[in-house]
């Protein structure tokens, strides 16, 4: 065969080997790819669950054997009205938080240890009309439901609130699509602010309304004292789980 033949051939079969090697390692990369598509996708999990924080939705993110991430949002919501010497109070409690949380798994099993952050309103709100011809007593003053009008207190746990726990969740541990998870913890919030204020009522004279403006203050403080310590909350959580 001549030299310049086996150049050719040299040189073609050369590039025909180096193509093969291209696509070749094209195919593995792709088959890489589905395969780390579909390891992320098993990874990821979304679920509802219900407890002492109200009604909740979530995401989890396996990120290794031991760690899981998780993200919420949960629901706390209650109204109510009580008659009490001859005035209406009505209440609302309005605790509407996003969680964020790191789960350790230290077996690698469904026993974790939980730590986070509770970020959201916490609040309790109070409000009460006199009814009319009454007198009501203000820290130690008393005055007509007439110059009352509306009394509306706000109790202020604050926005942020660290969180320990501990559970069992079986979302990544379990064979099948679905799981369940029991949490149990404990969110630390800061002590309570609280502020009394009041809405309508007659016009009053600069002195009266200086005294009334006293008494309010006193009696938020009073409040504060009151609820002073209470600055835990406890968490207890059942949920059900999904995994792609």
């Amino acid at each position: 065969m001549p030299a310049n033949e086996q150049c050719v051939l040299d040189s073609t079969g050369g590039f025909m080997n180096f193509t093969n090697l291209v696509i070749a390692a094209l195919a593995m990369s792709l088959v890489a790819g589905t395969a780390s598509a579909e390891t992320l996708k098993e990874r990821i999990a979304i679920g509802v669950n219900g407890g002492t924080t109200g009604v909740g939705v979530q995401g989890q993110f396996k990120l290794n054997p031991k760690i899981t991430l998780r993200g919420g949002f949960d629901s706390l919501k209650f109204d109510a009205d009580v008659d009490g010497d001859g005035i209406v109070y009505t209440g609302e409690l309005d605790f509407s938080t996003t969680g964020l949380f790191a789960d350790f798994h230290p077996r690698e099993g469904s026993f974790f240890l939980s730590g986070g952050v509770y970020l959201g309103a916490r609040e309790l709100k109070v409000s009460g009309r006199p009814a009319a011809g009454t007198s009501v007593e203000v820290g130690d003053e008393f005055f007509t439901a007439a110059e009352i009008g509306t009394l509306s207190s706000k109790l202020d746990f604050g926005s942020t609130a660290p969180f320990v726990g501990l559970g069992w969740d079986t979302t990544f541990t379990t064979k099948g699509r679905f799981g369940l998870r029991l949490l149990a913890g404990a969110a630390f919030g800061s002590g309570a602010d609280a502020t009394v204020v009041r809405t309508g009522g007659t016009t009053l004279t600069a002195a009266t309304q200086a005294r009334l403006d006293q008494e309010l203050l006193d009696e938020a403080k009073e409040i504060e004292d009151t609820v002073d310590g209470y600055n835990v909350f406890p968490v207890i959580q059942l949920g059900l789980t999904y995994k792609f």
